[in-house]
């Protein structure tokens, strides 16, 4: 008596599959009495006809069909049916599952490159598929270097299934050696207990980090009318493409002293120098940068041309004795606030160090060369173009003579002070002729010049002679 015990026995229900594991063997043995096929099928629509199966006696009483499935979508339900030889009868085992561990590990964007500030906080995240029954571990790589043994270990958030995510604090704290670029990219580990040897590892693409640094140094520049030559520096860091300048109110930026020359000119920095050669005004300096990510930026540098005039403005002028005069001292504004000394003559004048100079009751020893020396911190010093004050009188250190038979000639005197005369005229009220007698003119000290004049008697009244 021939007793047949029928079963449809499948080893291994679940299997996981990669992009190293592309094919998979599937097995199912159907047990009891002969069986004349075997059926394979996909509850998804899987075509099946293209893989190899095989139907084969197994022990006693026994067949058993393997089937060497093939990738092709990331989730399947594949079972296998028997008919037996007897009473045609098919039996069918265990549904198979198969799942598709996808070796597409996401980071942050779609796109290869992004960009952030020094001192940014960025997150990196990190986006995965896995199924129950994996063990997973992930990390981020920087330049092949894992982060783990370096920053902080990746951190698998639970409330979003297959999602990594590590945040940096600081790009310029965290990160002490980054100074342009890093290549960051995710790196995930699977393995499954109930399959031995099943491990596997995919990375992400690496992204590629811009981080952006942008100064123009100096943001002010100031400079004196007697050193005018100045230098500017415009330095950009991370996704750069140009470096361009721009000068307010000029069409052409090379014209007037000005030229531009690259300091540096890498993929990951660029230092563009501008040159001001012989400045003499004002002007507003623009730096340009632009970005392969986004649209750019600019920083703009105030020039400033430092120089100082006296006011009145004409030099040489002329006051009469006892005149009162206010000189001033007058800056090009700046955003610096200047200190001033007043010079006469070369040497300082004691307590005057306000951009005004005021005499009261000017006199003959006021005339001289003014100068207003003018300081502004961490620039330097500039004097005014001199200013020639006049203080004009005239002097006759005696006004009354008396002469006789032993005094017939006697010399008179004048002196001009002030600015330079060009001639002397004598002349007298009585109509005495002064033509004949000996006159000079000569310069008298500074700013000064001085007449004599041999008056000679000629005629007497009451004894006493009158000038």
């Amino acid at each position: 008596y021939v007793l047949n015990v029928r079963e449809i026995d499948v080893p291994t229900t679940t299997f996981f599959m990669g992009a190293d594991t592309t094919t998979v063997t599937l097995s199912c043995t159907a047990y009891g009495d002969a069986v004349s096929e075997v059926v394979w099928s996909s509850q998804f629509g899987t075509n099946l006809t293209g893989m190899t199966a095989t139907l084969l006696p197994y022990s006693n009483y026994s067949s058993q069909s393997l089937l060497e499935y093939t990738y092709s979508i990331p989730e399947d339900n594949v079972t296998c049916s028997f008919k037996y030889t007897y009473d045609d009868v098919s039996l069918s085992g265990d549904t198979m599952i198969i799942h598709y561990i996808s070796d597409t590990i996401g980071l942050n964007t779609s796109t290869g490159l992004w960009y952030g500030q020094m001192g940014d906080e960025e997150t990196f995240i990190c986006s995965f598929s896995y199924f129950p029954g994996i063990n997973i571990s992930a990390g981020f790589f920087f330049q092949g270097v894992p982060i783990s043994t370096r920053y902080i270990n990746a951190v698998i958030n639970d409330s979003i299934p297959g999602e990594i995510s590590w945040t940096i604090d600081s790009l310029s704290d965290t990160i002490t050696d980054i100074t342009t670029v890093i290549k960051l990219l995710c790196q995930v580990n699977f393995t499954i207990p109930s399959q031995d040897g099943f491990f596997q590892t995919y990375s992400s693409n690496s992204k590629t980090f811009y981080t952006r640094e942008f100064t123009l140094s100096p943001m002010i520049v100031h400079t004196l009318i007697e050193s005018n030559d100045e230098t500017i520096l415009c330095s950009a860091k991370g996704d750069v493409v140009s470096v361009t300048w721009n000068v307010e109110g000029r069409t052409d930026i090379y014209e007037n002293g000005v030229s531009v020359a690259m300091v540096k000119d890498d993929s990951n920095e660029k230092i563009s120098r501008l040159s001001i050669t012989n400045a003499m005004k004002d002007e507003t300096f623009t730096c340009n940068v632009t970005y392969s990510l986004s649209s750019g930026e600019s920083n703009t540098t105030q020039l400033y041309v430092l120089d100082a005039a006296i006011d009145p403005s004409f030099i040489g002028t002329y006051v009469l004795t006892a005149s009162n005069i206010t000189l001033s001292c007058n800056v090009t504004a700046s955003t610096l606030t200047p200190t001033y000394k007043w010079k006469l003559n070369s040497t300082y004048i004691s307590n005057e160090i306000s951009s005004t100079l005021t005499l009261l009751n000017a006199q003959p020893s006021d005339t001289g060369d003014y100068l207003c020396e003018v300081t502004w911190p961490t620039v330097g010093t500039l004097d005014t173009d001199v200013y020639v004050l006049n203080v004009r009188e005239i002097g006759v250190p005696t006004t009354t003579y008396f002469m006789g038979a032993d005094t017939t000639t006697v010399t008179l005197s004048c002196t001009a002070y002030g600015d330079a005369v060009s001639e002397v005229v004598w002349s007298s009220q009585s109509g005495t002729n002064l033509t004949a007698m000996n006159a000079t003119l000569l310069p008298y000290l500074n700013y000064g010049s001085q007449s004599f004049l041999e008056y000679i008697a000629h005629r007497v009244y009451w004894n006493i002679h009158t000038l």
